[in-house]
């Protein structure tokens, strides 16, 4: 199956439905004997919320352009550069919005979700940590950071897909972020 990611939850509607029909159309004339499907990715964090109504919509469009809800994904939204708790997998408060958006997919049969782990970290010289969250020295290594970091993610992760059984959750394999996934000189 062919996949086209779309960015549908960085615009406004309008755009959103422009972009949906522009990846079908490709789709459709360069791989006509292909299956095909769009990921419909939730950025554009607004104000701390993602626009969720908008990725509802774009499913129901994807839908109506003859697109089956299992040839859909969603990509849940994630906070590489917007420390917020609501995205941080690291802080309970990321369920409650992992859970909104799994009931939007699931209420639109939509099986599958892509999520990112790798945001719960953030670089130590980043201007706006979330409530003074700061990276630790020790979590360097990387068994300590799996301990007592990552491990936090995947209980938040669980409290939400044992209630979202129809959905598969997919975290997608970034590069391990090792002091907190600054960007750092090659050299």
């Amino acid at each position: 199956m062919a996949y086209i990611q779309l960015p549908v939850g960085t615009f406004h509607h309008k755009d959103a439905v422009k972009q949906v029909d522009s990846c079908v159309d490709i789709l459709r004339t360069h791989l006509p004997d292909r299956k095909t499907g769009l990921q419909l990715y939730a950025g554009g964090i607004e104000e701390g919320r993602p626009p969720f109504h908008l990725i509802g919509d774009m499913i129901e469009y994807s839908i109506g352009k003859d697109l089956a809800a299992e040839s859909l994904t969603v990509h849940h939204p994630f906070a590489a550069r917007n420390p917020n708790k609501n995205f941080n997998f690291y802080y309970p408060e990321s369920s409650q919005t992992l859970r909104e958006m799994s009931e939007i997919v699931e209420k639109h049969n939509v099986k599958r979700m892509t999520i990112h782990f790798s945001t719960c970290f953030f670089p130590l010289n980043y201007p706006d940590l979330v409530n003074g969250f700061q990276w630790k020295e020790d979590w360097d290594d990387l068994q300590t950071m799996q301990s007592q970091l990552q491990s936090k993610a995947f209980e938040h992760l669980q409290d939400v897909t044992k209630d979202f059984k129809s959905i598969h959750f997919g975290v997608e394999n970034m590069p391990l972020p090792l002091r907190g996934d600054r960007i750092v000189d090659p050299k």
